[in-house]
């Protein structure tokens, strides 16, 4: 349990209780009705089994109806805690090592990746007021020592509030751990990518310079690299397969464009396209 002050308790949407009562109800009736039917038919045996399953129905229905409600993520000073049925998760934004997100919005044509962070404010801007997640399936997994896990996701009210405030206590950390590394020499993994002072690499192969780069951006959910004078992109990853994604981005408009102004925009559009 955290001494320090509570900044925000995520609350459950009614989406899934709606959606279990809404399966699990009618499957719960068909069963009575089918026991009712033997029961008519003076069949003892089967009404009983019917009957049985009818109840073994609502008695789930309870416990993940009560599970679901009872859910909560609550962010404090210097951490966040999940509740979920019986257990409690807690970590300390210390501990966090990695933050995966995953954003899908809903439109007509399918599902399209979106990233948010950063470019919220950018959407916010277009759009003129902030975004919220609505009408978008949002996955935040954030990750600790020895397997820890806390998930939120788009039925926690309140989402991207609260995934604006994880990253603002955890990714500074993260950069000035990645940025004293790359400054030994090291390279810096993020899933398949490895960021070191040269440029990008990705898996074994050989890593793509700074200066060879002509655009670096996110657009439709997916991490996209074009090197100058090439038609194609010679890197496309998504997304929701690269850990700190973000601190991935800060640390390219860092490494690449210090102090180089047409640089600096590149690195702008890596959120300013982000959205679909």
């Amino acid at each position: 349990m955290f001494s320090t002050a509570e900044i925000l308790t995520l609350k459950r949407t009614p989406a899934i209780r709606a959606a279990l009562v809404l399966f699990l109800v009618p499957a719960a009736l068909g069963c009575f009705w089918g026991a009712y039917t033997f029961y008519r038919e003076h069949d003892a045996t089967s009404m009983a089994l019917w009957s049985a399953l009818a109840l073994g129905i609502l008695g789930l229905l309870w416990v993940l109806f009560r599970r679901e409600h009872d859910r909560r993520v609550r962010l404090y000073e210097d951490g966040i805690e999940q509740v979920l049925g019986g257990k409690t998760t807690e970590l300390r934004w210390s501990e966090v090592t990695e933050i995966w997100f995953r954003a899908m919005k809903v439109q007509a044509g399918g599902l399209f990746g979106l990233l948010a962070s950063a470019a919220i404010e950018a959407a916010a801007k277009r759009k003129g007021k902030p975004f919220d997640g609505k009408g978008t399936s949002i996955v935040v997994r954030i990750l600790g020592p020895a397997g820890a896990k806390v998930v939120m996701t788009s039925n926690d009210k309140e989402v991207m509030k609260a995934f604006e405030i994880v990253s603002a206590r955890v990714n500074p950390r993260l950069m000035e751990e990645a940025m004293r590394r790359i400054r030994n020499g090291d390279s810096v993994v993020f899933g398949k990518l490895a960021l070191s002072s040269r440029g990008i690499a990705q898996g074994a192969k050989d890593p793509i310079l700074f200066e060879e780069i002509e655009k670096f951006t996110i657009e439709k959910g997916v991490l996209r690299l074009k090197k100058k004078g090439a038609w194609l992109g010679a890197i496309a990853v998504p997304i929701l397969r690269i850990p700190n994604v973000f601190v991935l981005t800060e640390l390219y408009i860092k490494l690449a464009a210090p102090a180089d102004p047409e640089g600096l925009r590149l690195g702008r559009n890596v959120t300013s396209r982000a959205f679909v």
